[in-house]
């Protein structure tokens, strides 16, 4: 026991000096920086690193920790200058010996005026010491900062859908806000949830659920005009076309956006603004997700991955559905068409006012004698209508479609930069009402045939190429229908002339 004893006693003895001497070399610096800056600009913040140690410092790093209390970024108001150093390099700092380094920093606009604390790090051989100082800010009582000039940027969009996020920036009008016109804005999408956008190939974007930019849309935009002056109580909106992933989880996503733009006829710098908005990404309705559904099981199978030639199966499949409805409506107007005989003679019979009564009657009657029903034709176009804005839902805004072609068409996202879809829906839109306008209806429809057909063209000029397709192809589809109901109806594929009425007519 006593041999072990007097072996404790030498450990301990032996390792208490050393364990001193280690304690004892601890590092202690002092930083110091003296400087005043400008809101609204980028300086030069020197530092002076003083070792107040015994020792020698060797292979350190200097960063800075804090600004006001904050992480360097927008919450504190400055951050260093892109492509700046963030740590800086010291080989050697002898005992009681100063090095002198250099930071480059951008000091927000939003700032006010006074001393701020600035805390520095340095990192030697695994161990790291802080230190403290202060920074003059002063803020330019003539310039609108981050908070004076209003920006809106807050959007909503899908799953698998695309979407245009709009930043608003309106220079406020009253004098408060720092009267001023500004120049050479720029507004830049910087990240969202702190990741920077990149754009996608067609198969990145299936195993990609994030956000990205498409159609080449660029992350930094300006006004047309360079020269173009945004004046007190004048606004820009600028525009990023995005999409979301097929599997983007639910909820809120934070996207950063920079906005730059110099004070005119001023001495003022640059001045930089930098905000949060807020994207929130939500579950598509129910029939949007039906369509879309069937639409990736058509293009999986039958479509053999191609969305035009799916678009195109959609189509014909819809009509088929349709088939029995547009029978009906068929019907209805081979009677109208028949009985237009019998109300023009009525409306000779009855050609004055006070008549009116009278004629209202017996075409009511000439409609129950013969199995008339006004509304029936609009019946089956009343319930078209709430399936073809469902089509109509789940078509528009497909990201998939970004990235599919057809023949001459680049994407079924975008409108046909060449126009032929835009004429084709037109002509087949003519076509259909043509061989749809009964007898004695072509002198009442003769301006609505042009009408229409002209709002198509302007539809397919306007809205994407997948959407003019898929309702250029149900045209056609309509059109074939049509012309061969005619055909056993009337004898002729386009019915025109006079038809023979039926025997019930007017009452004698």
């Amino acid at each position: 026991m006593k041999k072990i004893a007097a072996i404790l006693a030498i450990t301990v003895l032996t390792i208490w000096p050393i364990a001193g001497l280690v304690s004892g070399a601890q590092l202690s610096v002092k930083f110091s920086t003296s400087v005043e800056v400008l809101a609204g600009n980028s300086s030069i913040v020197p530092v002076e690193v003083t070792n107040t140690g015994s020792e020698p410092i060797e292979n350190a790093f200097v960063t800075i920790s804090s600004f006001d209390g904050k992480p360097l970024g927008l919450e504190s108001g400055a951050r260093l200058v892109q492509g700046s150093q963030e740590k800086i390099g010291i080989q050697r700092i002898d005992a009681g010996s100063t090095e002198k380094i250099k930071f480059q920093v951008e000091f927000l606009s939003s700032l006010k005026s006074g001393a701020k604390k600035i805390v520095f790090s340095l990192e030697s051989n695994g161990q790291t010491a802080t230190g403290e100082s202060e920074i003059n800010v002063i803020e330019n009582p003539n310039q609108p900062s981050a908070k004076k000039i209003i920006v809106s940027s807050d959007a909503e969009s899908y799953p698998n859908s695309n979407f245009t996020y709009t930043v608003k920036v309106e220079n406020p009008k009253s004098d408060s806000d720092g009267v001023m016109d500004m120049v050479d804005l720029k507004v830049e999408l910087l990240s969202i949830n702190g990741k920077q956008l990149k754009e996608f190939t067609a198969e990145e974007a299936k195993k990609d659920s994030f956000f990205r930019p498409i159609f080449k849309s660029s992350l930094v935009v300006s006004p047309d005009n360079p020269e173009r002056k945004l004046a007190p109580g004048d606004s820009f909106e600028a525009k990023f076309m995005l999409a979301t992933g097929p599997d983007i989880e639910l909820g809120s996503y934070k996207a950063k956006i920079k906005i730059t733009w110099q004070p005119a006829d001023t001495k003022l710098p640059m001045q930089t603004n930098e905000i949060e908005g807020n994207i929130e990404v939500k579950q598509v309705t129910w029939y949007t997700f039906a369509v879309r559904w069937v639409i990736d099981g058509l293009a999986k199978t039958v479509g053999f991955g191609n969305y035009a030639i799916t678009i195109i199966i959609f189509a014909l499949l819809v009509k088929l559905c349709f088939w029995p409805l547009s029978n009906a409506q068929f019907k209805n107007m081979e009677k109208m068409a028949k009985i237009q005989p019998l109300l023009n003679a009525l409306k000779q019979k009855y050609p004055r006012k006070e008549d009116a009564q009278k004629l209202q009657e017996e075409t009511m009657a000439i409609y129950k004698e013969n199995n008339v029903n006004f509304l029936s034709g609009c019946l089956p176009l009343l319930i078209q209508l709430p399936i073809v804005m469902a089509l109509y839902s789940g078509i528009s805004g497909f990201a998939p479609l970004n990235y599919a072609n057809f023949i001459w068409l680049p994407s079924l996202g975008l409108a046909d930069p060449f126009y032929i879809m835009p004429i084709l829906l037109a002509a087949s839109t003519w076509l259909q009402q043509k061989v749809s306008t009964m007898p004695g209806q072509d002198q009442q429809s003769a301006s609505f045939q042009i009408m229409f057909p002209a709002m198509m063209f302007l539809f397919g000029i306007n809205f994407p190429s997948g959407i003019s397709l898929y309702w250029f192809m149900f045209n056609l589809a309509s059109i074939i229908h049509q012309m061969v109901y005619n055909k056993g109806a009337f004898g002729k594929f386009i019915p025109t002339g006079i038809i023979k009425p039926v025997s019930k007519g007017i009452k004698k």
